[in-house]
């Protein structure tokens, strides 16, 4: 087993629990439809979590 490949599923653990972590501290506003109502905070924390999520299926599929 190379150094890359016993790293990768130890960064991949790290990287997910931050991103998992991140995407549960996320609290949108109750009572308020997502589209058209969320604060631009808001939306680069939804935008981020999707990025970080997207990174990680990708991941996933190497």
């Amino acid at each position: 087993m190379t150094k890359a490949e016993f790293g990768m599923p130890i960064l991949l653990a790290a990287f997910t629990k931050v991103t998992l972590l991140r995407l549960c501290r996320l609290k949108l506003p109750k009572g308020r439809p997502i589209s058209g109502s969320l604060s631009q905070n808001e939306e680069v924390k939804l935008a981020d979590t999707a990025i970080e999520l997207k990174v990680i299926a990708d991941l996933h599929l190497l």
